[in-house]
C-alpha cells in the first residue's frame, strides 16, 4: 500500500524518527493527531502508521494497535529492530560457529575456552547452549 499524501510533522524528529511536539510536554506527534482527531488512545494501545512513514500525522494514515500487532506490522514492513542471525551486522558467529558450540561437550571450562575460540562473552556461550539465543539454529 503506498501513500503519497502524507502530513509530517514539522521540527527535529526524535531518535527513531518519528515527530515530536510539545504540548504542554514532548509527545510524539502521530499519537497527539490521534487524541485530537478520534479521543483518548486506550492504556496498552499504540497509534500505528498505515504509510510507515514515522513522521506522518494524517489521521487517515493511522490505526491503533496492541504491542503484538506493532511487531507484526513493523515485521511485515521490514523493519525488525534486529535481525536474526547471520543478517544482523553486529553478529560475530556464523551459522556453522553456532552449530559447532552447540554440539561441544558441556565439560569444565567448555564456555570459557569457546568464548577465547570465537572471541564472544562466556554469556553469549551460555545463551546459544541454554537455547535462548540462535534457536532456528539446530545442532
Amino acid at each position: 500500500m503506498e501513500f503519497k499524501d502524507c502530513i509530517e510533522a514539522k521540527g527535529k524528529p526524535d531518535a527513531y524518527g518519528y515527530g515530536l511536539v510539545n504540548d504542554p510536554r514532548t509527545t510524539k506527534a502521530h499519537r497527539l493527531a490521534w487524541i485530537k482527531t478520534y479521543g483518548d488512545i486506550s492504556s496498552g494501545l499504540h497509534v500505528l502508521h498505515k504509510c510507515d512513514n514515522r513522521k506522518c500525522i494524517k489521521p487517515e494514515h493511522l490505526f491503533l494497535g496492541t504491542n503484538a500487532d506493532n511487531v507484526r506490522d513493523r515485521v511485515a514492513k521490514g523493519r525488525s529492530h534486529r535481525p536474526k542471525g547471520e543478517l544482523n551486522p553486529k553478529v560475530k558467529l556464523t551459522v556453522e560457529k553456532v552449530k559447532f558450540i552447540k554440539q561441544y561437550p558441556k565439560t569444565y571450562g567448555y564456555r570459557k575456552r569457546l568464548a577465547e575460540m570465537f572471541n564472544i562473552s562466556v554469556d553469549v556461550v551460555s545463551d546459544i547452549k541454554s537455547g535462548r539465543t540462535w534457536q532456528e539454529v539446530s545442532s
